[in-house]
């Protein structure tokens, strides 16, 4: 939530949201109204990312509901999160199904023993944790995969919504959420929900 503000006179005991490319501005603003509700970091970043991936008019910028398909069709999502303190990650990559994957990343740093879940294993997940599969097409996307069959034309690629935080009190952290390249090869996985890659936070050290 630092908007457009000059943050070179920052308190950065404060707590502070940024974002990547114009499009994260509703997840940055709707993360620090998390912040001041009081709800934790990790928690606040995704339900911030949450507000544009599950909104149908942000799909073009290749994330969350009407998100960009794969070349066969499929809408495939890598999502993760990263927590500072201790380093932990909760990742999904070409899991299908779900218009806010971060938030399955989420589940996954809490409640699974390993760090990144893909496809069929991460969408059993998602189910048995209570996620509610759903199409996540939009009619444009629908379009732009039908005139990428007929002409085999590409959209422009854009990037992954990469929302990361520090909440004033020594902690950092991320998420990043994308639905990759447009008409991807099917499994397609890029560096988005690969810690190091994608991503990273350490409080020892900063959020990237």
């Amino acid at each position: 939530y630092m908007g457009e503000s000059d943050c070179s006179h920052r308190d950065w005991s404060m707590a502070t949201v940024v974002g990547t490319w114009p499009f994260s501005d509703a997840a940055v603003a709707g993360a620090g109204q998390e912040l001041i509700r009081g709800t934790p970091l990790v928690a606040a970043l995704v339900k911030g990312v949450n507000v544009v991936e599950d909104d149908p008019t942000t799909g073009p910028y290749f994330v969350g509901r009407g998100g960009t398909p794969n070349a066969a069709g499929e809408y495939e999502f890598d999502a993760a999160v990263m927590r500072g303190s201790d380093c932990r990650v909760g990742a999904v990559a070409s899991l299908q199904g779900f218009s806010c994957p971060v938030s399955v990343a989420h589940a996954v740093m809490l409640h699974s023993p390993h760090t990144l879940l893909s496809g069929a294993g991460a969408r059993d997940f998602a189910l048995r944790h209570g996620f509610i599969e759903e199409d996540v097409s939009t009619a444009e996307s629908r379009a732009a995969y039908e005139t990428y069959v007929a002409e085999q034309s590409r959209l422009p690629s854009h990037d992954t919504l990469s929302v990361i935080g520090a909440d004033g009190r020594g902690h950092v952290a991320a998420a990043v959420s994308t639905s990759g390249m447009a008409f991807k090869a099917r499994g397609g996985i890029g560096d988005p929900p690969i810690p190091g890659a994608g991503y990273h936070a350490d409080d020892t050290a900063g959020a990237a």
